[in-house]
This record gives structure tokens, C-alpha cells and sequence, in this order.
């Protein structure tokens, strides 16, 4: 059988053996495990039978946990986590968001503009646009147009970050309840750092 790649996005209480996967292949989807507990964030290997409603996950592997992130900057790890659960279509593959999540597990930065620019690259991935000034949105979209490896490196003038933190602000707006996200704070602690 064919071994899948995914991320946990959540567990459900209180089933304990219900998450919410991110499949590299397949998008996100409501799966189950067999007597096993899986962290929320945690990069996983499985072979998957697709039911009608839910998938069944057997022979997991834990390749990786972003146990950098979880020390550093859990309120972050969070952050994105959450984002994933309310924003990410279930059942329609985004491998280039994936590989997006995928940079979590093999860089590690604490700098918050780093962090910006991910939610930056993560809302356009995802088709997000607020409505901000064309020079607001030509900055965001020239910086969205480079690998993340790069946009982390670039130097950005202090006029510039606050037109990024606007526009991520502008972002969440999509979404009903922004108001109640657990971690919609993030972007105003983050301004401090």
C-alpha cells in the first residue's frame, strides 16, 4: 500500500484518536488513528483507506515535531495551526501551501518578520487579497513572489512592515469570528519583537 505524508492540524476532543490532517496529496480532511494520540503538528507518514466521511489512518511513522517552535514560539505554531483548521479547503490538495508548512520543520528564526513574511506568502497561497492601496498590495505581492528561504533574508524598511502587518490584519477580517481566533493576538504581541 502507498504511503501518504501529512500534518496533524488538530486533535478532537474528546476523541482522542479523531485530527485533522493536512495531506500533502489530498488537502485537509477529518481522520481517525488507530490507538494512537498524535500532537497537533506533528509530521506524519501512513497509509490511508478514504472513506466515505472520514479517512482511516493505520502503520503511522513520526517523521518529525517542530519541537523548535514548540520552545521558542508555541503561541506561533499555534497561530498557524489554527489558521490551517479555519482557512484550508477540506479535500482540495494545496501542495504549495504544504511546502510552505514543510519550511517550518527545517528552518528555525525569531525574528518576527520572518514570521510575518510566512502568514504573508500563506495568505496569498491560500487566494486571500483585503483591500489595501495598490502600493500596499505591489509590495506584498512582489514579496510573496519569492521562495521563502529568500523573502526571510530581505531587508524591509520600517514603512514597509507596518503595510505588511495592515495587510495580515486584513486578511483574518475574511473570516466571520476573527474577533474569537485563540490566537488572532499574535500579530500585535509579534509587533513588539
Amino acid at each position: 500500500m502507498h504511503k501518504s505524508i501529512g500534518i496533524v492540524i488538530q486533535n478532537c476532543a474528546p476523541v482522542k484518536q479523531k485530527i485533522m490532517l493536512f495531506d500533502k496529496q489530498t488537502g485537509t480532511c477529518w481522520a481517525t488513528t488507530i490507538k494512537r494520540k498524535l500532537s497537533p503538528g506533528s509530521l506524519i507518514c501512513y497509509e490511508k483507506k478514504v472513506g466515505s466521511s472520514i479517512t482511516f489512518l493505520s502503520s503511522i511513522e513520526l517523521l518529525d515535531i517542530p519541537f523548535f517552535w514548540a520552545q521558542e514560539d508555541i503561541l506561533f505554531l499555534h497561530h498557524i495551526l489554527e489558521l490551517c483548521s479555519l482557512f484550508v479547503p477540506i479535500g482540495q490538495p494545496q501542495p504549495e501551501l504544504f511546502m510552505l508548512l514543510e519550511f517550518l520543520y527545517m528552518n528555525e528564526t525569531k525574528h518576527s518578520l520572518s514570521k510575518k513574511i510566512f502568514l504573508c506568502k500563506f495568505f496569498i497561497i491560500l487566494g486571500f487579497y483585503p483591500e489595501v492601496d495598490s502600493k500596499q498590495l505591489s509590495f506584498v505581492f512582489a514579496l510573496a513572489k519569492l521562495s521563502i528561504d529568500s523573502a526571510c533574508k530581505q531587508v524591509i524598511d520600517l514603512n514597509k512592515q507596518i503595510q505588511l502587518e495592515q495587510w495580515l490584519e486584513g486578511c483574518t477580517q475574511y473570516y466571520v469570528a476573527h474577533k474569537q481566533m485563540k490566537t488572532m493576538h499574535f500579530l500585535k504581541v509579534s509587533k513588539s519583537t
